[in-house]
């Protein structure tokens, strides 16, 4: 289950939460400290989990090609 959407802009990529406006962009993360791509998904995968838990928790028990009928 991906948390975010992505979207290219000038200089990197925007990641975007599925269940509010909250954003990080790759240019926010040290190249340093490994790829930024992963570390802007990694972030904003943790909000998702830290302030969506029931959001998350649901999405989650949806088996895929359901459709929410289980």
């Amino acid at each position: 289950m991906r948390y975010y959407t992505t979207k290219p802009m000038t200089g990197g990529v925007l990641f975007k939460c599925v269940y509010c406006e909250h954003t990080v962009t790759t240019p926010d993360f040290d190249e340093a400290k490994g790829n930024r791509r992963t570390q802007a998904a990694a972030a904003i995968h943790q909000h998702a989990k830290e302030l969506h838990a029931n959001q998350v928790r649901a999405a989650e028990s949806i088996k895929p090609g359901c459709y929410g009928v289980v």
